[in-house]
């Protein structure tokens, strides 16, 4: 786990209009193995995607990794809630950016917050459940990946998907 200089506050993530997904749709492909009880409960995310100028604590955050056609998103997941083992197939940003190799893709996750009891995020066979605030994780291509909510507090995350040759 790395480690990047804490430049927001609290109130800079909490206050943003997330969008909660729940379950599996059509857009959900590589949760569809899921599509049972109690997953069909249990899959649940906020997501408020930053599409316009970045704010100033997302820039500098993103300035302090060499990525292309950067994306990003915060992330809020519930207590209770999973995003099961899977596998990013980036159909949209691949598209979007005429990218043939899903190894190019990278997937860093910064955490906005010190961990709390209950909080998981798997990459591969590695869990890892304690981390501070600005630490990241990344990984690339199509690296299985799941999140854990198994706590009573929500877990908010930074995801900045880029590219790089």
């Amino acid at each position: 786990m790395y480690f990047i200089p804490v430049s927001w506050e609290t109130c800079d993530y909490k206050s943003l209009p997330f969008v909660f997904h729940y379950g599996i749709n059509e857009n959900h492909k590589q949760f569809q193995n899921y599509n049972f009880f109690p997953y069909t409960k249990t899959i649940r995310l906020g997501i408020c995607k930053i599409e316009e100028e970045f704010p100033q604590w997302i820039q500098s955050v993103v300035d302090n990794f060499n990525y292309k056609h950067i994306n990003v998103a915060v992330h809020c997941l519930n207590p209770g809630c999973v995003l099961p083992i899977h596998q990013d197939e980036y159909y949209f940003y691949k598209n979007k950016n005429k990218i043939s190799n899903i190894q190019q893709i990278y997937r860093t996750i910064v955490f906005l917050e010190n961990s709390e009891p209950g909080h998981m995020i798997q990459i591969e066979q590695k869990i890892y459940n304690y981390w501070k605030a600005g630490n990241y994780l990344t990984w690339n291509g199509d690296r299985s990946h799941a999140a854990y909510n198994l706590g009573t507090t929500d877990r908010y995350v930074l995801q900045i998907t880029g590219y790089q040759e």
